[in-house]
């Protein structure tokens, strides 16, 4: 069975365009994450999902946050990604403490390295 890599990166923003371009950065790191580490499935709910429910919608958005944290809980890695610049998001925060809390081994992707990340409580 492939390990599973749970892809942590920004989607909500005040602008709707960046928004969708956060979905597909989403998908491009899905790729990028499975060309460089054989034998893996990366995921990222926030790349497809928002075609699928409303974020705007409290009902649909609570559905949506439910969904990527039941995926979680099933994949062995969260990685965040970005470099230092990213605006880390309350739902990436939330998914860091949901990693931490269940034992979810923590990597960061930037410039086309993985990297272990061993973050401080207060760093997200």
């Amino acid at each position: 069975m492939k390990n599973m890599y749970y892809i942590c990166s920004p989607y909500k923003d005040a602008d709707k365009f960046k928004m969708v371009c956060n979905q597909y950065r989403a998908k491009g790191f899905c790729e990028e994450i499975e060309e460089l580490v054989p034998d893996c499935k990366a995921v990222a709910p926030h790349a497809w999902l928002p075609n699928l429910l409303d974020d705007t919608i409290p009902e649909q958005r609570e559905i949506a946050i439910k969904f990527g944290l039941d995926l979680l809980s099933l994949c062995q890695y969260l990685v965040i990604c970005g470099d230092e610049k990213i605006k880390v998001t309350e739902g990436m925060r939330n998914e860091i403490a949901f990693a931490r809390k269940n034992g979810i081994k923590i990597l960061h992707y930037k410039g086309g390295q993985l990297y272990e990340n061993k973050p401080e409580e207060n760093d997200y």
